[in-house]
């Protein structure tokens, strides 16, 4: 049998005496090849996207692990950096001032207690408050009427201090709560919240007070 050339399609091939299922063209032998190796390649294209993805989620499940294992980062102090500021609402009206005078001080140079004074910048904030504590150590300071001024803490507190000095109004109610007092950095640091009243009985109410790294004067005044 003997293999002819088709001049219909000079690539294809068929052997003389052979029906037409004897035909083979050559093309579609290549096609069939192609079509294997563009198969194969997506496979292995596939397969390495996949490895891709398998070892970046692994790195992330590591990093994760490893933050819930590590220790959590310090917060900073959000009120390291102010410096003697002193802050209270008066009625719920919010004044922002700072320290005029932070002192220890005792009546007498023989008393055994020393007493501390706290009055806010009445240049900075014409609503001033003025406290004088039985005590210059963390602790609570409480108010309450009546007494001696000499054994108890008291204050007042004056709603313009320069353009009204006699309108004024007497810590009736409340305490001071000091959480530092530092004689060698010179700091203060506390919160308080009281009630105070003038002569009238007019009463009006300091709340969410705050005294944050007030200046300490060095030494003890004596009077």
């Amino acid at each position: 049998m003997v293999a002819q050339i088709s001049p219909l399609n000079p690539g294809q091939r068929h052997f003389a005496g052979a029906n037409n299922y004897g035909k083979m063209p050559l093309p579609a032998f290549h096609n069939k090849k192609l079509n294997f190796l563009k198969v194969m390649l997506l496979s292995s294209t596939l397969k390495t996207a996949l490895l891709i993805i398998a070892s970046a989620w692994l790195l992330i499940s590591c990093n994760k692990a490893q933050g819930l294992n590590s220790a959590p980062a310090k917060l900073k102090n959000p009120t390291a950096a102010v410096k003697n500021r002193i802050t209270f609402k008066v009625n719920g009206i919010p004044v922002k001032t700072s320290g005029w005078t932070v002192s220890r001080f005792k009546w007498q140079a023989g008393d055994a207690v020393t007493w501390l004074n706290i009055t806010t910048n009445m240049h900075e904030e014409k609503r001033t408050l003025n406290v004088n504590l039985n005590g210059s150590a963390p602790a609570d300071y409480t108010f309450q009427e009546g007494g001696s001024f000499r054994q108890k803490s008291h204050g007042s507190y004056k709603p313009d201090y320069l353009g009204d000095l006699l309108n004024s109004y007497s810590l009736v109610a409340g305490t001071f709560h000091l959480t530092q007092v530092d004689t060698i950095n010179q700091v203060v640091n506390g919160t308080f919240k009281c009630q105070v009243k003038n002569t009238a009985g007019e009463t009006l109410f300091i709340t969410e007070g705050q005294i944050i790294n007030a200046t300490l004067s060095r030494g003890i005044t004596k009077y």
